[in-house]
């Protein structure tokens, strides 16, 4: 993050002014942060708890993904295992664009999407993200790192995802890395709840995937500093890996291409409560108008190449 935008958040919260921010994952030139009430007039707009009513469902449309080929994919995983066998991270998530091709719109995706939070920024991409990064409420925090995916159509899915070593893994990892993040600026976080289930509704059918549970009382300074409390969490660790500040490092080294505003995050404070989400089940908008889908998972010590990229591709859908 750029200074100026940690002061500009810093300046909103200390005088409870409701504001909105986007913060990317790697190009803190392009942020955004601005009062609530110029959202609009930003290019910034979004939905909370955005439902699917009956018509969109009977909305016809096509839809073709044409992923990264296997071998490259495989290239780039190996690169990660080796950091990983040279002790260098433990959890890395990688991350490809997925070109796709559609009769819609950016702006009718955002309109049809139902998630917790629907997010478009006018010309550059939607995002209808299942994951929150941290909500603060009455000088509390809270976070919800997500970890495995499954098909809920399967026999025994959710017992399957229960007992996999590796997502448990990943989830173990991804659990402390967040808390530990959250003690930066709490008297001290708790796990409150690890690997609960929840089902997301896909065009392709159901998936269950497993988040975790995390809370700290907030020191005073960050409760009204609300610029350096996101300075010291950002990026998100649940899409990034651990440890971060090398996964980082390594991130720029393998995937080749800027994330920008995917795997970033979207603040939105209304001068009580602070409410954050990460912003994966993301599609991009190139300069020349190509639509792109934006996903991955993460690896660790027991992933296998050829789960890891069906997962990458199974994460390019609507939602409706």
């Amino acid at each position: 993050m750029q200074q100026k935008h940690i002061t500009q958040m810093n300046e909103f919260s200390r005088h409870k002014q409701p504001f909105v921010a986007l913060i990317s994952f790697d190009t803190p030139e392009n942020d955004m942060v601005c009062a609530l009430k110029d959202a609009k007039k930003q290019g910034i707009s979004f939905r909370f708890q955005a439902a699917q009513s009956a018509s969109k469902q009977r909305l016809h449309y096509t839809l073709n993904t044409f992923p990264v080929v296997f071998s490259v994919y495989q290239q780039a995983f190996k690169r990660v295992k080796q950091y990983i066998k040279n002790g260098e991270c433990y959890l890395f998530n990688l991350c490809f664009p997925t070109p796709i091709q559609t009769d819609l719109s950016l702006k009718q995706i955002y309109q049809y999407s139902s998630a917790p939070l629907v997010l478009m920024l006018k010309n550059q991409f939607v995002c209808f993200t299942p994951e929150k990064f941290v909500t603060i409420k009455k000088g509390k925090i809270t976070t919800y790192p997500m970890k495995g995916t499954i098909n809920a159509k399967l026999k025994n899915a959710k017992k399957i995802l229960r007992k996999d070593e590796k997502e448990l893994s990943e989830q173990t990892l991804i659990t402390d890395l967040m808390r530990n993040d959250i003690n930066k600026v709490t008297h001290g976080a708790k796990v409150e709840k690890f690997r609960y289930f929840e089902k997301i509704h896909t065009k392709k059918g159901a998936i269950w995937q497993t988040s975790s549970k995390i809370s700290g009382s907030l020191k005073t300074h960050y409760a009204e500093n609300l610029g350096d409390l996101f300075a010291n969490l950002l990026p998100a660790g649940s899409i990034t890996g651990t440890p971060k500040r090398r996964v980082c490092q390594l991130i720029e080294q393998i995937e080749h291409h800027k994330r920008g505003f995917y795997t970033g995050v979207f603040i939105h404070y209304d001068g009580k409560v602070c409410k954050s989400f990460v912003l994966i089940r993301f599609v991009g908008q190139n300069a020349d108008g190509q639509l792109y889908f934006f996903s991955g998972g993460g690896i660790t010590v027991d992933s296998k190449a050829k789960k890891e990229f069906n997962e990458l591709k199974a994460k390019t859908y609507f939602t409706f």
